[in-house]
């Protein structure tokens, strides 16, 4: 009897032993992709459609993290979606796409009657920047008078907030819409703003085994989608 109890709980131990570490292997082989707020935007679903039928055996872990360089650093993520450099040693940058950028504001803003905005537009306007992980800052107006900074913020939540709130207007790119619709929220083209370059970023030294394989997905994925 005391032999018989002794197998089962050495089975159950080999078995809770063998899942254990088929769960640590899972771990290691899905490819963690972290992003600051919109991933690709509207290649994103593609992209992760693509992957699914094509890399069953391999997850892609998408992340949206608050942080600058999109947890690479820190070695958190395998790969991240960058909508600004990251600086740093070490580190291959590959550009997918340029993005336009949109003006968000309150439903009841005066600038949603307007056929057109541009940035002179917009001089008027108190702004609300993400000066944590967003695109925007002064900068952005060259040439003439600059609107006056409400509130600066580091999460794209509260960045939303005050500006359906009517603290102030935002600039970001078009997939902050697409990705993040706001009922209190409108976003316009911004029809002579800049566009906004999106980069594939990671650390030269991963080894993670997918991580080429969906650098070169992704660039297929967008390239596809331009045509």
């Amino acid at each position: 009897m005391a032999g018989k109890t002794f197998c089962a709980k050495a089975d159950a131990a080999v078995t809770a032993f063998d899942d254990a570490m088929r769960s640590d292997l899972q771990r290691v082989h899905a490819l963690r992709v972290g992003h600051a707020w919109s991933a690709v935007g509207v290649h994103t679903s593609e992209i992760l459609r693509r992957w699914q039928e094509t890399h069953p055996d391999v997850e892609v872990r998408l992340r949206r993290v608050d942080d600058p360089a999109g947890e690479l650093t820190s070695g958190l993520s395998d790969v991240a979606i960058m909508r600004t450099h990251v600086r740093g040693r070490n580190l291959n940058e590959e550009l997918l796409v340029m993005e336009p950028r949109v003006v968000a504001v309150a439903t009841d803003n005066p600038l949603t009657a307007v056929s057109e905005v541009r940035l002179a537009d917009l001089a008027d306007h108190a702004l609300v920047i993400n000066s944590f992980s967003g695109t925007t800052s002064l900068r952005l107006w060259q040439d003439g008078r600059r609107p006056v900074v409400a509130v600066e913020v580091d999460t794209l939540d509260d960045w939303q907030t005050y500006i359906a709130a009517g603290v102030g207007i935002g600039v970001t790119p078009a997939s902050t819409a697409w990705m993040h619709p706001h009922s209190e929220i409108t976003y316009l083209p911004l029809r002579d703003a800049p566009p906004v370059p999106v980069y594939l970023v990671w650390a030269s030294n991963n080894r993670h085994p997918a991580l080429r394989s969906f650098v070169r997905l992704a660039r297929n994925v967008v390239a596809e989608d331009a045509r």
